[in-house]
């Protein structure tokens, strides 16, 4: 996409000024640090997306696996307390059980852009379906589900 330029004249000449947003640069927290997450790390990295990755397995989310890792967070608690989802902020869940998806979602800011949950069907109701009985408010519409979509109408 080429950049805006605007022409501006005046009594003396026309002069043209080019125009160039300078935004942050994109992060892609990854709860989760197995097979997906590595291959989700690589390709992100490769189109300019920082990578942070948070999984309670240090054999999993480390420095060997994630090179490209500006953080590693082995302990969902210091994450939540550290990390602060913005616009430029993406975050993609596919963790191994649902009780740390269920925290994640819960703890998940609107500020974020994009909340992706990466599960099974079965998962996805689960999780919705406890999260939705909770106190804490939450907007199951807040978070893109591959197969939530589809399935939207069994919580109904």
């Amino acid at each position: 996409m080429k950049p805006p330029t605007t022409t501006a004249s005046s009594a003396a000449a026309p002069s043209e000024i080019f125009v160039e947003p300078i935004l942050p640069q994109p992060i892609l927290y990854l709860f989760g640090a197995g097979h997906v997450s590595t291959a989700v790390a690589k390709a992100a990295q490769a189109v300019g997306f920082g990578v942070g990755v948070i999984d309670d397995r240090e054999a999993f989310a480390n420095a060997q696996r994630f090179p490209m890792a500006q953080e590693v967070f082995h302990e969902l608690r210091r994450a939540f307390a550290k990390l602060q989802p913005n616009p430029s902020s993406y975050l993609v869940i596919v963790t191994r059980g649902h009780k740390e998806d269920m925290r994640v979602l819960a703890w998940r800011s609107d500020q974020s852009a994009l909340c992706r949950h990466d599960c099974s069907r079965r998962k996805v109701l689960s999780v919705y379906k406890a999260l939705e009985k909770r106190a804490t408010p939450w907007k199951s519409s807040s978070a893109f589900t591959p197969r939530w979509n589809r399935h939207r109408r069994a919580l109904t």
